[in-house]
């Protein structure tokens, strides 16, 4: 049986109006120009004011209009991104389950493999860089307790590794977290190099497999007591 939630609606508040409503071109041009200016500069490193420039917007209350503040136009990006990345991983766990038998590399990499996708286009290497930032400011136990808008696949996705790990629930989440963390962390390193020009988007992807690789062996690495935590294959 899938363990797939009921599905997610397709919009929740903060994440912006669909496409043809009023306001809707305005939005996608600020939520570009913001992943833009935000992934070149960090998410506080750049003023709005540039940000309503670039975006062919000369009112000045534009973000704040739309999205409420700063946080507000981050939760927007996110929701874009998610919305289509959401999806492949349902996709990926639907496969796992019907086939029955599958362990933590397969599920970390049901957790790389659908944000490497996203490397091969700007505005998706843009988003990644800023997750790798929002990430990191967030913590391991907020990024384990995945909440908001297109967030579904990553709960089943933790909901499936945490019986397949050792240990006491507290650290089984930890490693959840740091996992969930290490992810974009890595995957923004592949997309400042396809950026730079010093790697290209089919490179990236290959290497991405190894990034799963290596966050697999983390999860799965000998603790302090000498025992292994965790069983691939479990």
């Amino acid at each position: 049986m899938s363990s797939r939630p009921k599905k997610e609606s397709q919009r929740s508040r903060g994440t912006g109006a669909a496409a043809g409503e009023p306001g809707a071109e305005t939005r996608e041009a600020l939520i570009r120009a913001g992943e833009q200016l935000m992934a070149a500069h960090g998410i506080e490193g750049v003023d709005l004011k540039t940000i309503h420039a670039a975006a062919g917007q000369r009112n000045r209350s534009a973000v704040a209009y739309h999205f409420g503040d700063r946080n507000g136009l981050v939760t927007a990006i996110g929701a874009k991104h998610r919305a289509l990345i959401n999806p492949i991983r349902h996709r990926m766990l639907d496969r796992l389950e019907r086939r029955g038998q599958f362990g933590i590399a397969d599920l970390v990499e049901a957790l790389v493999l659908p944000l490497a996708d996203h490397l091969a286009d700007p505005s998706g290497r843009d988003y990644i860089i800023i997750l790798a930032e929002a990430a990191s400011r967030l913590g391991t136990a907020a990024l384990y307790q995945a909440k908001g808008a297109h967030t579904g696949s990553v709960q089943r996705l933790t909901a499936l590794m945490m019986p397949r790990l050792d240990g006491s629930t507290r650290a089984r989440q930890l490693l959840i977290g740091q996992a969930i963390l290490t992810a974009p962390v890595l995957l923004a390193d592949l997309a400042r190099s396809i950026n730079a020009g010093t790697l290209t988007p089919v490179q990236a992807k290959r290497r991405a497999r190894d990034i799963a690789r290596f966050i697999t062996g983390a999860v799965l690495q000998v603790g302090d007591s000498g025992t292994q935590r965790s069983n691939p294959d479990r």
